[in-house]
This record gives C-alpha cells, sequence and structure tokens, in this order.
C-alpha cells in the first residue's frame, strides 16, 4: 500500500513539475526562464514560415522595475548561403509584416546578425514591438514578412494558428 501511494505522490508530483510553466489554457508552445543576475524573465514560441525560416516570438519582463513595461520582441532566423557584411551588421534596418486583413506593421530598428544561434550558414534579424502591435498580430497573425532590401517568407494557415496560439500565451503571462 505504501509503495503504491509513493508511486502515485511522485506521479503527481511529476505531472505538477512538468505542467507548472505551461500558464494554463494549453500554452505548452512556449517555455522561458529567468536570468538570475538580471531578474528579466523571458518566455518565448517559435514557428516556421514555408521557407522554414524559424520566428521567435519573445516576450521580456522586468518584474524587479515594475515602471518598465514588457518588451515584445520577433526574431526571424533564416538559413543562407551568404553571411552579412560589416556594413550591413552597422545599420539598422526595417522590416514589414502584412497581416491576414491586409494592414501592414513597419517594424524600424532591426538588428542583423551572423550565425545568430552559433551554427553556420544562417543570418538573423531581430525587432522589438509594442504591446499594441503584437495584440494587432493576435487578430490578426503574420502572412509575410519582409525584410526590407533582403529576403521575404510567408506563412501558411497552420503557422498562422500558431502564431496567434503563441502571442496569446504570451499575453495571458504574468
Amino acid at each position: 500500500m505504501r509503495i503504491f501511494l509513493t508511486k502515485q505522490f511522485f506521479i503527481v508530483l511529476f505531472l505538477t513539475v512538468f505542467l507548472f510553466d505551461s500558464a494554463g489554457q494549453n500554452c505548452s508552445c512556449i517555455s522561458g526562464g529567468k536570468d538570475k543576475k538580471t531578474g528579466v524573465e523571458t518566455y518565448s514560441g517559435i514557428t516556421n514560415s514555408e521557407h522554414y525560416y524559424s520566428l521567435m516570438i519573445s516576450r521580456e519582463v522586468r518584474h524587479v522595475d515594475t515602471t518598465t513595461l514588457p518588451k515584445f520582441i520577433l526574431f526571424l532566423n533564416a538559413a543562407s548561403r551568404f553571411v552579412l557584411s560589416d556594413s550591413v551588421l552597422n545599420t539598422v534596418g526595417a522590416i514589414e509584416l502584412l497581416l491576414l486583413d491586409n494592414t501592414t506593421i513597419i517594424c524600424d530598428s532591426v538588428t542583423f546578425f551572423n550565425n545568430p544561434l552559433g551554427f553556420c550558414c544562417s543570418i538573423g534579424f531581430k525587432t522589438y514591438l509594442k504591446e499594441e502591435q503584437i495584440r494587432l498580430i493576435a487578430e490578426n497573425p503574420i502572412v509575410t514578412l519582409t525584410v526590407i532590401d533582403m529576403l521575404k517568407t510567408s506563412f501558411s494557415n497552420r503557422r498562422q494558428k500558431e502564431q496567434q496560439k503563441i502571442i496569446n500565451c504570451l499575453l495571458q503571462r504574468k
């Protein structure tokens, strides 16, 4: 009897720990952690475009400084046969997001990266979004993402639903 109860206890404990970070409502599509030095919590979810480029949607929260609003980040990692020159890496660019309802969001201050994840043959693009822009994307997901003068990629219906799910989970996260 005691062994049976011990097994049940560990099963319940395992499920509690495993599901604790999912924030309810089937938010297992996001994961995250806390930087112990800065106290910044980052939660992210990833989806892919039709060209198999990875789009990471993140939220940074600073619980130490409550005057700072949460930051939302779009990060696109794309396979590439070339690397960006130093002159491009030291400039800022723009990303155009075409949404499902045919509205457009222009994101300025895009930073560029070579091999952003430590892997060979990829380039990265990172920009910050306001909460209003994220809420707009939650209602009408990204259909086409264009890094102006660099690349263009599209998202299928399935990937658009993934975007909505990720963003809704990030917005629910406190």
